[in-house]
């Protein structure tokens, strides 16, 4: 169960829908943040975008949060996984960065903010369970990644998806293999598509049951 925490904003909620051009009528994320993650999320959104993004996973394989660039996307997405971890204590975790400073950023952050350990070594066993954090180079280079059976994976830039059918883009192609063995999957990008041609790649995400 959720300790009573931060509840979801309905008014951010109805705004988004206008803006969206939805049906105003469509239900709130029912998430409430643990009060110890809610009070680590300092920037204006941050807990409703763990909320709405936990909500989606409930209800789906997937989310992406568009999050604009300076939005601490590293604090939002640790806070992510610190809550689903206490919701899944023997979950295996993965959380793709752009690279090794941003990898060493996440696990300074997961330690010091939110109390919680995350790897930043290769796994030793696909039985391991608990966090990682590993850059695109170190999927690539480790065949473990996209071996072991994921309970949930964070993609930073995810817009490496947008084109992970190309040849050429083998840290997209190599995503998709870690994401395809996962259950559960977050998309993290300040540019999810650069031009409306580029909508289709959603379709490929499994963001849907």
């Amino acid at each position: 169960g959720t300790m009573q925490g931060e509840k979801f904003d309905s008014k951010i909620w109805t705004d988004g829908l206008k803006r969206a051009g939805l049906p105003e009528t469509a239900p709130p994320p029912t998430v409430s943040l643990r009060r110890e993650t809610a009070e680590k999320l300092k920037f204006p959104g941050q807990t409703q975008s763990v909320q709405l993004a936990l909500s989606a996973l409930q209800q789906g394989d997937g989310v992406v949060l568009a999050n604009s660039t300076g939005s601490g996307k590293t604090y939002l997405a640790t806070g992510l996984i610190k809550e689903f971890q206490l919701d899944n204590p023997n979950a295996r975790i993965l959380y793709v960065t752009k690279n090794a400073t941003l990898k060493a950023k996440t696990k300074s952050v997961a330690t010091n903010t939110f109390g919680f350990e995350v790897d930043t070594e290769i796994p030793k066993d696909v039985a391991q369970t608990g966090v990682w954090a590993a850059s695109y180079m170190g999927i690539m280079n480790d065949a473990i990644y996209k071996q072991m059976k994921w309970d949930l994976v964070l993609a930073d830039e995810s817009g490496e998806a947008r084109n992970w059918y190309k040849e050429e883009n083998q840290q997209g192609k190599r995503l998709k293999e870690v994401i395809d063995n996962s259950r559960k999957a977050v998309y993290l990008s300040a540019t999810p598509f650069h031009s409306p041609s580029e909508y289709g790649y959603l379709d490929k995400l499994n963001l849907w049951p």
